[in-house]
């Protein structure tokens, strides 16, 4: 599945309309949480719509641009994942984990070479499990 429309809309409740109601709001810690449950769960779409809401919040939540590009992986969107790891790198220079899964969506679009180097940085930023099972897969691919 390749939506490249998959941030471009929100989706929002419009039965209501004209009652006042008390709004929740959840931080970007819940949003998270939250989002966890669903790509655990394979409801990846979902988990990136939480994950997009968790970063409105904190830009900065390194959970959020990670599980985000896990999810991108999982549904095959290598290019998007690429994308988003560039925007992740520039709120978070020295994530691994960031990294790392960029270097799984660059292996995956065929570009073993580039995804190797790309996983030797996140190991010297960082020794995560995230960084470690990128690298399986990377070196497996090749």
């Amino acid at each position: 599945m390749n939506d490249q429309n998959r941030f471009g809309h929100l989706e929002l409740d419009s039965s209501n309309e004209g009652v006042a109601r008390k709004e929740r709001t959840f931080d970007s810690q819940e949003y998270v949480r939250k989002a966890r449950d669903l790509e655990w769960n394979g409801e990846h779409d979902a988990a990136l719509r939480l994950y997009a809401r968790a970063l409105s919040h904190d830009p900065h939540h390194e959970g959020a641009w990670v599980g985000q590009l896990r999810c991108l992986v999982a549904v095959d969107d290598y290019d998007e994942a690429v994308l988003w790891a560039e925007k992740a790198a520039e709120y978070l220079p020295r994530s691994g984990a960031v990294r790392a899964w960029k270097a799984v969506a660059v292996a995956r679009t065929g570009n073993i070479g580039g995804a190797q180097t790309i996983s030797d940085e996140a190991l010297r930023l960082g020794n995560t499990p995230d960084v470690w099972l990128a690298r399986g897969w990377v070196h497996g691919t090749a």
